[in-house]
């Protein structure tokens, strides 16, 4: 019966791939947006990514993501070394400056300043493309990620010439950060920011007498927990020792997210692409599985006559169902994987399709497939076996 069921779907050629056609559509809208989606919140957390060594984000309480900086004042750090079962702590500078590079465009930049003793959140070595970060310790010395150096900072060939050709900018060349002299040491790769923005780094106390002056000037501090200690009761020692948020990078990541999919009204936006999605799937295939199970009532009239009860019959369409949910959701992830090879080295787009979009997207396809199936099994519960003889 089995067998039947999959000669009847795949027989009628144009009904069978007006269903697959329907469900593919689905799964690619579906797997592509939502891909953007998972790209975008990784985006928004690259700064974590950036520094695996710190077990501890330590920040202003009222901090709703990762890029809101609210500087704290310098003595914080001592207040959170003091803290019983501490290891260590440094602090991170985190803010947007003005460059002037050697042509005189000016270019807004992210500028990160690291701990100058550790160099701990600065780029890895593996990622050094010129330069090592050890270069941070010489005078005036910054690192830019490859993007900023073949993109924003690109510089005119001729600088008199506004029409000039621009190249990527080199190491040991000087641009202005807010009116004072920094040197390209190195050159590396880096995770993409959110907002897009030209990537600087450099030592915590070169990155606050590059910024302007202000009482607060420490944007986060990093810290881990010595050895045994509990990480998350290290947190709340923190929060009642300071009065400072204190968070592990997972807690971070997650307040991160829930600003913007909730807050940010992203998950919203993203959300009535994936509703239009299961629309779409379920109306072209639900309209298709109708027309399909229409034309071959005569079947289905003759097993019942022969016997067969109406639940095998209503197996036989899930069947149909599920096989036609399989390929088209095979088709569209196929294609949806497809669109994320060609922006994978996009400055703009990051897709990612994690585990849960994979097993979730395959649940949803699926299901719009059997609820696009309930359509016409109302049909084949009350079919007249006498049909056949009509």
């Amino acid at each position: 019966m089995n067998l039947l069921a999959l000669k009847m779907l795949i027989g009628d050629r144009a009904k069978y791939l007006g269903i697959i056609s329907g469900l593919c559509f689905a799964s690619l809208l579906i797997v592509q947006q939502m891909g953007i989606f998972f790209g975008f919140l990784s985006l928004t957390s690259s700064a974590l990514a950036r520094v695996p060594e710190a077990r501890l984000w330590v920040a202003d309480p009222d901090v709703r993501f990762i890029g809101d900086s609210r500087p704290m004042l310098d003595n914080m750090l001592l207040r959170v070394r003091s803290v019983p079962g501490v290891a260590w702590a440094i602090p991170y500078y985190n803010g947007n400056l003005r460059a002037r590079l050697p042509d005189g465009r000016g270019e807004t930049c992210s500028v990160v300043g690291i701990d100058d003793a550790s160099l701990i959140g600065g780029p890895h070595p593996s990622n050094m493309i010129e330069g090592t970060v050890e270069n941070l310790r010489m005078s005036d010395s910054i690192i830019i990620d490859q993007r900023t150096a073949q993109t924003m900072f690109a510089v005119r060939e001729n600088p008199s010439d506004p029409n000039s050709p621009r190249r990527p900018i080199r190491v040991g060349e000087t641009i202005e950060l807010n009116d004072q002299r920094a040197t390209i040491v190195g050159i590396c790769k880096t995770l993409l920011q959110l907002q897009g923005e030209a990537t600087v780094f450099t030592t915590f106390n070169r990155a606050i007498k590059f910024a302007p002056a202000e009482r607060r000037r420490t944007s986060f501090i990093l810290a881990a927990p010595n050895e045994g200690v509990d990480v998350r009761q290290l947190c709340q020692d923190i929060k009642s020792a300071t009065g400072m948020l204190a968070m592990t990078p997972q807690e971070f990541q997650d307040k991160t997210w829930n600003f913007f999919v909730f807050e940010g009204g992203f998950g919203v936006f993203f959300g009535i692409t994936v509703l239009f999605g299961v629309v779409i799937g379920v109306g072209i295939a639900g309209q298709m599985f109708y027309n399909f199970v229409t034309d071959n009532l005569r079947y289905f009239a003759i097993l019942k006559a022969m016997g067969s009860g109406a639940s095998r019959l209503v197996q036989m369409v899930i069947l149909q169902a599920t096989v036609a949910g399989l390929m088209g959701w095979a088709l569209g992830m196929g294609l949806a994987s497809g669109f994320g090879y060609l922006v994978r080295d996009s400055d703009q787009i990051l897709f990612e399709i994690p585990p849960v979009l994979f097993g979730g997207s395959l649940v949803l396809i699926l299901m719009i497939s059997w609820l696009s199936a309930m359509m016409s099994m109302r049909t084949v519960i009350r079919l007249d076996p006498a049909t056949v003889f009509k």
